[in-house]
């Protein structure tokens, strides 16, 4: 998906034995049981009758009277059950402040230098800058072929987050702003207000990046370099509108209602709904579902019906994304596309990665076949830095007509279905809010 992956953690609070109201708690215990009363001694016995003390004078001597029966010692008392106090521990209420979020300020630079097999000019593959393949909507009319060096983006992402309520805006200047799409906006390829009405719903109005594919304009947050041409031929970059996004355990849903895709001004193009029901572990498991419906589908607009649905699988340092995407157009000179990108990224060390990517996109003749080809290798060589990377792409594409190394002026005599380009981008970026 073009990652809004919206990739959200909470407190740990521990050893609240330690805190000062519970050890207070615990100490006045201590005298208590020292108050306990000793127990009581045994009554001493009762002294013993005697029997008579003198002999009284008789002719024949009496009776010895018998002995005095010795009478039992007292019981001894049982000492007073002392009842312990039960010293309840203070309820301690720790607040954990809630993360405010407050001010956001994220930038990047991300350049690239690159050869390529069509000649300067003319119609290329491998989508970056200006860079682009042939188009199946209109084969040999998109890109133009640059060797070289050049600047993708140089970028700023800032915003402000007051809990139930933010902003957000991301400003783009390089060579692929045009390729974006941004029309009226320039350089401005976000700008969205947030509101929160509660932890599980958000709902956002402006303009925002789409929920839909597995990749996004920003190249380091991708496997590979350079874009997928069913990225760059079937799936909107952008919306203006309303987006709602619902929350519970671990599904999202979400819809939207906006322009026409990247489109700012609506003019006289539909508006389109668009809706994603979304499972997602939060570990390594994630898939998508979504689809955008034209409310006036005989236009021929971009997107006229889009069906999208994307896997993610990531056990431990093994990424595997999973993209399959239909697009039917009703108008006059429109048709029905079908793509399917897989794409696999491992980190062999906290250094150096690698990932491959394939694709396949069709229409309903022949000659509207493109088919894809990239091995990216990423190096980290600033030791413990991980947003200081340098990417290393390689891209063979071939279409089912000859698309690639036609010239500005629409010569075709060096025409050719098959094209192979190598870049190198370097990326930084920086969190500095």
């Amino acid at each position: 998906m073009k990652m809004t992956r919206s990739m959200l953690s909470s407190a740990l609070v521990s050893g609240l034995a330690m805190l000062p109201g519970v050890a207070s708690a615990q100490e006045a215990a201590a005298p208590e049981a020292e108050a306990a009363p000793a127990e009581a001694a045994p009554a001493e016995a009762a002294p013993a009758e005697t029997a008579q003390t003198e002999e009284a004078a008789e002719p024949a001597p009496a009776p010895e009277p018998e002995p005095a029966a010795e009478p039992e010692p007292a019981a001894e008392p049982e000492p007073e059950a002392v009842e312990e106090e039960t010293v309840e521990e203070a309820a301690v209420e720790v607040e954990v402040e809630e993360d405010a979020g407050g001010a956001s300020l994220f930038v990047f630079a991300d350049a690239y230098g690159g050869w390529q097999t069509s000649d300067v000019g003319s119609t290329g593959g491998g989508v970056y800058a200006q860079n682009s393949g042939g188009s199946l909507y209109a084969p040999g009319t998109a890109g133009g072929a640059q060797n070289g060096f050049g600047l993708n983006w140089l970028g700023a992402d800032l915003g402000y987050d007051g809990g139930s309520w933010a902003v957000n805006g991301s400003l783009r200047f390089g060579d692929a702003v045009p390729t974006y799409g941004t029309g009226t906006l320039g350089p401005i390829t976000n700008a969205y207000a947030t509101w929160r009405p509660s932890d599980s719903i958000s709902i956002d109005a402006g303009v925002f990046g789409t929920i839909y594919g597995a990749e996004v304009a920003e190249s380091w947050q991708n496997l590979n370099y350079t874009r997928g041409e069913l990225y760059f031929n079937f799936q909107p970059f952008w919306h203006t509108g309303v987006k709602a996004e619902y929350t519970t355990g671990n599904w999202i849903i979400r819809g939207m209602v906006a322009n026409e895709s990247n489109n700012s001004q609506l003019n006289s193009a539909p508006i389109e709904a668009g809706v994603q029901v979304a499972y997602d572990n939060g570990d390594d498991f994630g898939i998508y579902l979504g689809a955008l419906q034209s409310t006036s589908p005989d236009d021929s607009g971009f997107l006229d019906t889009f069906v999208d649905a994307v896997v993610v699988w990531s056990p431990g340092d093994l990424t595997v994304i999973g993209n399959v995407d239909f697009n039917a157009g009703y108008g006059a000179g429109t048709s029905q596309f079908f793509g399917a990108s897989l794409a696999a990224g491992y980190q062999f060390a906290p250094a150096f990665g690698a990932a491959v990517r394939g694709e396949i996109l069709t229409g309903e003749s022949s000659d509207e076949l493109v088919a894809t080809g990239t091995v990216t290798l990423d190096l980290k060589p600033v030791p413990d830095v991980d947003n200081f990377v340098i990417r290393w792409d390689n891209r063979f594409e071939y279409a089912g007509a000859d698309v690639y190394n036609i010239s500005a002026a629409g010569d075709a005599s060096d025409a050719t279905d098959i094209w192979f380009g190598s870049t190198v981008g370097v990326v930084a970026y920086a969190d500095l809010l």
